[in-house]
């Protein structure tokens, strides 16, 4: 039994995510869409093969289970309300915002997916406070760069790494 048996599943949903993040620095214009097709995408996939990944290394608990939806219906309820807070403040700001509570949601959902999820959240959500706060005048793309970089890292940690 592995502590985390959906870690392969997280890991490919991260990489495939992050790939099309990543993709969206060399086409900006098409950033959002190449995001939201990735996305879709990442999910697809992961439903696919889910099971066939964590089976090998047992069953996720249910606080796990609470978790994982615990955090995505946190995500969305925080996705909306920044997009409202900021949307007056413009698209890098409300872009930036947005990384930076997909940033705080993998917190729990280390809980599901293990310490590197933990390791994620920490590090996405610097990344997106650097842009907000601190580097104000730095280009998005900077940090897009860097949320993609980091999610294809960590997913391919946790896919490859992980027990198979």
């Amino acid at each position: 039994m592995h502590p985390y048996p959906l870690i392969r599943g997280g890991g490919l949903f991260l990489m495939l995510v992050g790939a099309g993040i990543t993709a969206g620095t060399l086409w900006p214009v098409a950033r959002r869409t190449l995001l939201a097709s990735s996305f879709a995408l990442a999910a697809l996939v992961t439903t696919l093969f889910a099971h066939r990944l964590a089976r090998p290394l047992g069953h996720p608990t249910p606080l796990q289970l609470a978790a994982l939806a615990g955090a995505v219906v946190a995500e969305v309820v925080l996705i909306g309300t920044v997009v409202h807070l900021f949307r007056g403040h413009g698209d890098r700001t409300v872009e930036l915002a947005v990384m930076f509570v997909v940033g705080v949601h993998f917190l729990p959902m280390a809980v599901a997916f293990g310490p590197l999820v933990g390791l994620l959240s920490l590090l996405s959500v610097l990344n997106a406070a650097g842009g907000l706060w601190l580097a104000r005048g730095t280009h998005l793309l900077v940090f897009w760069t860097a949320d993609g970089i980091l999610k294809m890292t960590i997913g391919g940690m946790m896919f490859f790494v992980a027990p198979k």
